[in-house]
């Protein structure tokens, strides 16, 4: 995880911009490198980021007033960056070359942007003080982003009888993965101690479970452009009703 635990949340909110800040500059430069496709890149930044930015919220202080306010900024800024280029406002070709499926600026203003606003949810609102945003947007980067991945490559025989657009190998990923991933997450970042070192894992685990579910089968149905945000939702009711 992090080397060391901050002392301050200007030193976590510095941190935190300076690794999130180097992950975007190397994934424009393998962009810009051809050095992976398109529909790849989009699904590897939808895994790696989220991901990457929450665990350095342990840098930040557990009973501080405003550290969650400074990290949400980060996603907050990246956000209304793509939303400034979605509109027009300004041209940065790579960048939509990079996030956009068709090529269309207008596509940044549905899942980069709401994948912003998830990050954002989680931050001030459920911070250190619930495991249910961190899991939410984990299942969110881990189990959509490998099902699109997998299903993409292998999912094209086993079609589902409801969504011809989703497959089997898609949800099954979605599922085993995203179960997966989030619990050995939630693990490594409870082990970290502070605020994070009361949550019971095995109780966790099973709800965990349950909300993978859920969001695993949400994830099939035919919501066009607004997956980002069914997912991440159906995942974070599931875990307000059982926990």
């Amino acid at each position: 995880f992090m080397v060391r635990r901050g002392q301050d949340d200007v030193y976590g909110f510095s941190v935190t911009l300076l690794v999130f800040s180097t992950w975007g500059l190397l994934y424009m430069m393998l962009v810009y490198l051809r050095f992976w496709s398109g529909s790849t890149s989009r699904k590897w930044v939808h895994i790696v980021t989220a991901p990457l930015y929450m665990s350095c919220f342990p840098l930040f202080e557990d009973n501080g007033t405003w550290g969650r306010y400074w990290a949400a900024g980060i996603p907050f800024a990246s956000g209304l960056g793509v939303l400034i280029i979605g509109f027009g406002l300004f041209d940065w070709h790579l960048l939509i070359q990079a996030f956009a499926r068709n090529g269309k600026r207008s596509e940044l203003l549905h899942g980069p942007v709401y994948y912003s606003i998830t990050a954002v949810i989680t931050t001030i609102f459920y911070w250190k003080q619930s495991p249910i945003g961190l899991i939410s947007s984990l299942l969110l980067c881990f189990g959509d982003g490998f099902a699109g991945m997998i299903g993409e490559k292998y999912g094209r025989n086993g079609r589902l009888p409801w969504n011809r657009n989703k497959s089997w190998a898609g949800t099954i990923s979605f599922f085993l993965i995203g179960f997966v991933a989030t619990t050995i997450y939630m693990t490594l970042i409870k082990s970290y101690g502070g605020m994070f070192q009361q949550w019971d894992m095995a109780f966790l685990t099973g709800r965990i479970f349950v909300a993978t579910l859920v969001a695993a089968f949400v994830e099939t149905l035919p919501t066009l452009h607004y997956d980002n945000l069914t997912v991440y939702f159906s995942a974070l009711i599931t875990l307000h009703l059982t926990m």
